[in-house]
C-alpha cells in the first residue's frame, strides 16, 4: 500500500509538471487549446453536442465510482482491480463435470457418490520441489465401519472430501476483530480482487505454508505458491518483495462457489430486504488459528432476489470447510456454478450445488497418509476417523479434552467432538479422571494435590517428577487466580486450569504453576478456554518470544535454541575465534549480542554473530555473557554465560 500512495503521488506530480510545460509552450507559440476546444464544441450540430457530452459524463462516472485498486486492509495490502482480472472462466476439466444430487440430512458420507470425482489429471503430478508421489504397490485403502475407499487418486489430488452437511444453520456475520474489504462495501464489485497478507499465521496447501492470498469477489481465493523452478536469489527477492512481480503456480485454488455474483455498495442496501443486508466480503482469524473468509449476502447473477452467502474456512494444518447458505434460491439446486479446488493442477471440482447443502468438509492428504494407517496412534484408522467419527486422524485428542479419541469412544463414552460432553465444570479428561474428588485435596500420603497427579501422572495419585529444563527442552509455567474452570491448549497437550478458592486455611496458598515441558525451536499456538472470570499468568525463566493469548483468543509461543557455539580458541596466535547462535524455526528477528570481560575482547556481527579475541595465558580461561532479544520476547531478554578457553588441535 506505501508502495502505491508514492507511485500515485509521483505520477500527480509529473503530470502537473507536464501540465506546466504545456502551459508555457503554449503562451510562448499563442495556442489556446482550451479556446479551440470550446470553438470546436460551438461548431458541433446539437446532436454531436449531446453525444461528446455523454461521452465525457460517462468517462467520469466510471473513473468516480470504479476504483482500480481492489481495496485491503488489516491483514494485507490492497493490490488488485478490475483491470486485473479476467472475465470468470471455468477451470480445467469442467466440461466433465456432473451435478450433485443429495437427499436431505444434516451430515453424509459420500459412499455412493462416484459421480463427485470427475476424471483426474495423470499420477505423479509434480508438487511443490518437483517431488512425486510414489504409489506403487498402493491397494485402496478400505474399512468394515464404511464402504468409503480412499483411491490412488485421492492422494494424487491431495485432498479427499469427508462429508457434505444439509440443512443446517451458521451466522455469517462478522465477529469483532474481522477485517471488511471497504472498497467493496463503498463501491460494489463483480470481477475484483484484493491481496491478504498474514504475520502470524500459514496453512498448509501440499507441502507449502501459505501467508498470502489473493481473494476473488466471485468467490474463489488463489494460495500465492511460488514456482518451484526460480532461483534462489529469485526467491530471496519474492520474499522481499512480497511476492510481486513474481512468479505465482497458477494450478493452486479454492473455489468455495463461482459464480456471477455481486456485492452492493454500501449506498444502494436500500435496495435489499432488511435481512439481506450488509453485502460485503470479511476475513478473520478465529481463536482456534483458523482463517475465515466470507462472502455475506452476495447476489447471485446480480439478482436482489438471489441473497447467497458462503464461506471458507482454512485450518492451519490444510483442512479446508465450505459453508453455504442458498436457502433464499427458490430452486432445488443451482447450476452454472464452479465449486472445488485444485492442487498442482490436480481438482475435484462440481458444477452444481442443491440449495440444501450446506457444509463440505475436505482432509489433506500426504504420500505418509497412504501407508500409515494411523498417524497419530489412537488406536484409530485413518479413514474410519475421516468417515465414520469425523475425527482428526493427525491428533489423538480431537477437541483437547485430555482424553484421546479412541477414550472417549469406546471407554469413557464421551464425545470426541465435545470438550464438555461428559457435563459439569470441567473439560471431559479433568472431568473422568477427577471424579467427585476435590482438584486442592491431598491424595494420602502426597503433600501435592490431586490436580497436580492428574496433570503430571494421568491419575488421581500417581507418582511424578516436576519437568526441568535443559538446551533442549523449556518449561513453561501456568499460574491461575479469579474464579471458574477451564482450560489452556498449549500446541496438543491440554493443561486444565482450576481457580483456587478465594478463601483458604490450608496449603497450598497460592496454589503452585503448573509446568509445561515443549520442545525448542518450535513455535506452538496457546489458546485460553473456559470461564471468562479465569485469570492465565504465564511465565518461563526459558527465553521466549510471541504473542500471549486472552480468553478465548489464539496467541503463540517460541522458546527458540539458545545454546551458541563454542568459544573455544584453536590458535595461540590468533587468539580469535568466531561464535554464533545457530538459526531456529521462526526465528528470524532474534538477536544475539556478546558481552566482553577484563581479558576477552567482543566484536559482535549482527544478529547472531560475533568475534572474540582471548588476552589471557593459554592455561586459563575467562568468562563472557551473551544476551538473546526480540521484538516480542515475553518474559524478557535473558543472559546466558559462556566459558572461553584455549583449544589447541
Amino acid at each position: 500500500m506505501l508502495t502505491k500512495i508514492w507511485t500515485t503521488t509521483l505520477v500527480f506530480l509529473a503530470w502537473l509538471f507536464f501540465c506546466a510545460w504545456l502551459v508555457l509552450v503554449c503562451r510562448e507559440k499563442n495556442v489556446h487549446p482550451l479556446r479551440d476546444f470550446c470553438r470546436f464544441f460551438k461548431k458541433q450540430s446539437k446532436v454531436g453536442r449531446v453525444l461528446l457530452g455523454t461521452f465525457f459524463v460517462a468517462m467520469w462516472i466510471f473513473a468516480s465510482t470504479k476504483p482500480g485498486d481492489g481495496g485491503g486492509n488489516g491483514g494485507g495490502g490492497g493490490d488488485g482491480g478490475t483491470n486485473n482480472v479476467p472475465q470468470m472462466v471455468p477451470g480445467p476439466g469442467v466440461g466433465n463435470l456432473q451435478p450433485m444430487n443429495l437427499s436431505g440430512g444434516e451430515v453424509q458420507g459420500l459412499q455412493g457418490q462416484a459421480n463427485l470425482n470427475p476424471g483426474l489429471h495423470p499420477i505423479n503430478q509434480s508438487l511443490n520441489g518437483g517431488a512425486t508421489l510414489n504409489l506403487s504397490g498402493f491397494e485402496p485403502i478400505t474399512s468394515t465401519n464404511t464402504t468409503h475407499t480412499i483411491e490412488a487418486s485421492d492422494f494424487e489430488r491431495g485432498f479427499v472430501m469427508t462429508r457434505i452437511g444439509t440443512d443446517e444453520e451458521f451466522d455469517f456475520a462478522p465477529p469483532s476483530n474481522a477485517t471488511t474489504v471497504n472498497d467493496w462495501r463503498a463501491f460494489g464489485a463483480a470481477n475484483d480482487w484484493i491481496y491478504a497478507a498474514f504475520t502470524n499465521w500459514t496453512f498448509k496447501v501440499a507441502t507449502n505454508d501459505v501467508s498470502r492470498l489473493r481473494i476473488y469477489s466471485f468467490g474463489k481465493v488463489d494460495p500465492l505458491i511460488r514456482e518451484v523452478n526460480i532461483s534462489l536469489e529469485q526467491s530471496e527477492h519474492c520474499e522481499a518483495m512480497s511476492l510481486e512481480g513474481c512468479a505465482i503456480a497458477t494450478n493452486y485454488w479454492f473455489a468455495p462457489f463461482i459464480a456471477s455474483l455481486g456485492i452492493v455498495p454500501q449506498t444502494n442496501w436500500s435496495l435489499l430486504n432488511e435481512s439481506d443486508r450488509p453485502s460485503q466480503v470479511w476475513y478473520a482469524i478465529t481463536p482456534e488459528g483458523s482463517l475465515l473468509i466470507t462472502w455475506q449476502n452476495a447476489l447471485l447473477d446480480r439478482d436482489t432476489d438471489k441473497p447467497i452467502s458462503f464461506q471458507i474456512e482454512f485450518k492451519p494444518d490444510g483442512q479446508f470447510i465450505y459453508r453455504y447458505d442458498l436457502s433464499r434460491l427458490d430452486v432445488d439446486s443451482v447450476t452454472n456454478i464452479l465449486a472445488g479446488a485444485s492442487f498442482g493442477g490436480n481438482e475435484w471440482t462440481t458444477n452444481a450445488l442443491p440449495t440444501n447443502v450446506t457444509s463440505m468438509a475436505f482432509y489433506p492428504l500426504s504420500e505418509n497418509d497412504a501407508y500409515d494407517q494411523d498417524p497419530d496412534n489412537d488406536g484409530l484408522l485413518t479413514i474410519d476417523e475421516l468417515f465414520v467419527h469425523y475425527t482428526d486422524p493427525r491428533n489423538a485428542d480431537s477437541d483437547y479434552d485430555g482424553l484421546s479419541d479412541y477414550e472417549e469412544l469406546f471407554v469413557c463414552g464421551t464425545d470426541p467432538l465435545d470438550p464438555y460432553s461428559a457435563g459439569g465444570a470441567y473439560s471431559d479428561g479433568l472431568a473422568i479422571k477427577i471424579g467427585d474428588l476435590d482438584p486442592f485435596s491431598y491424595p494420602e500420603g502426597s503433600t501435592n494435590t490431586v490436580l497436580e497427579h492428574i496433570f503430571y501422572s494421568g491419575t488421581t495419585n500417581g507418582v511424578f517428577a516436576y519437568p526441568q529444563s535443559s538446551e533442549s527442552m523449556a518449561v513453561l509455567q501456568v499460574s491461575v487466580s479469579g474464579s471458574g474452570a477451564g482450560d489452556l491448549i498449549v500446541g496438543n497437550q491440554v493443561v486444565p486450569i482450576v481457580a483456587p478458592p478465594q478463601m483458604r486455611s490450608a496449603p497450598p496458598n497460592p496454589m503452585p504453576p503448573l509446568l509445561v515441558q515443549l520442545v525448542k525451536g518450535e513455535t506452538y499456538p496457546v489458546y485460553v478456554r473456559g470461564d471468562e472470570l479465569l485469570e492465565v499468568s504465564l511465565y518461563s525463566a526459558d527465553f521466549a518470544f510471541g504473542v500471549l493469548p486472552t480468553h478465548n483468543t489464539f496467541g503463540r509461543i517460541n522458546f527458540p535454541n539458545t545454546v551458541a557455539t563454542t568459544p573455544c580458541i584453536h590458535d595461540f596466535n590468533a587468539r580469535r575465534k568466531g561464535v554464533y547462535l545457530p538459526m531456529s524455526r521462526d526465528a528470524q528477528l532474534l538477536t544475539c549480542t556478546w558481552q566482553g570481560s577484563n581479558n576477552v575482547e567482543v566484536e559482535n556481527n549482527p544478529p547472531r554473530a560475533a568475534t572474540i579475541t582471548g588476552n589471557f595465558s593459554a592455561r586459563s580461561t575467562s568468562g563472557i555473557t551473551y544476551t538473546l532479544s526480540h521484538p516480542q520476547y515475553l518474559f524478557g531478554q535473558t543472559t546466558y554465560n559462556q566459558t572461553v578457553r584455549f583449544c589447541p588441535q
